[in-house]
């Protein structure tokens, strides 16, 4: 067998595709042929290359898999268990379910968040914080229907004047920021500083609709005004940070 003709066959030798009999032929060749035996070796190291970083890869992600899905079984069980004592205990002592409903509530807001986390292939995060956003609502406000029908001797009207207009604040500045950071080709400092501006005119809106009171009159109680400062410092401080790094990198 001529070196051509064993060239041209050393792809399937190598998948293993020849008889028993060719390989004999060509194992023999390669004895008598060090250049064949040379290409042949070649030929091998490469696939030994190419295997052994898949294999490696493949166990990483076997053993990542089976890391996350016993995480996901532990969570589970402690949520399952946490559920399951607070029903045994709210009947035991009050001899109906009443606080623990809020723990399932609370317990089925955590499980949604993480079934969106387990069924999205990609945007993960923000399925999450959307699916979380739109549920939050109905938990504040079964969180106080439930306090109300069992323990308020005269019914809390919180919901509608505290609970909705701050869940929206907050809600419609965390949005804000995430179509930022999706949007906007910022730099990371650049981002915390717009974050923290945000941030700051949340806590004087959340504060606003606390004390009832109008944003220039928040803004004259002490510790709100300086809390403001203190938070368009940060920002400014990380505007700067993002400005002299930003030079230095175009230097």
């Amino acid at each position: 067998m001529n070196c051509e003709v064993v060239k041209d066959l050393l792809p399937n030798y190598i998948e293993k595709l020849t008889s028993s009999k060719t390989n004999e032929i060509l194992e023999q060749h390669f004895k008598e042929c060090p250049s064949c035996a040379r290409e042949r070796d070649e030929l091998l190291s490469e696939v030994h290359a190419d295997t052994i970083p898949d294999m490696l890869d493949m166990k990483k992600y076997l053993s990542k898999t089976k890391q996350m899905y016993l995480l996901k079984g532990i969570f589970s069980a402690i949520l399952g268990v946490g559920l399951i004592t607070s029903l045994i205990v709210d009947i035991a002592i009050n001899h109906k379910l009443t606080w623990s409903f809020i723990v399932a509530i609370a317990i089925a807001y955590v499980g949604a968040g993480l079934l969106t986390a387990q069924l999205s292939s990609s945007s993960k995060m923000v399925k999450v914080i959307a699916v979380l956003s739109v549920l939050l609502i109905p938990l504040l406000y079964g969180i106080e229907y439930i306090v109300n029908s069992n323990y308020a001797a005269r019914p809390f009207n919180w919901f509608f004047s505290y609970e909705l207009p701050i869940a929206i604040i907050w809600l419609v500045i965390l949005w804000v920021v995430i179509i930022i950071r999706h949007t906007a080709r910022l730099s990371i400092w650049n981002f915390i500083g717009i974050t923290l501006l945000l941030a700051s005119a949340g806590s004087l809106l959340n504060n606003s609709v606390a004390l009832k009171m109008s944003i220039w009159k928040v803004l004259t109680i002490r510790y709100n005004w300086i809390n403001a400062v203190i938070y368009i410092a940060c920002a400014f401080c990380c505007f700067l940070i993002g400005y002299i790094r930003k030079n230095k990198e175009m230097k």
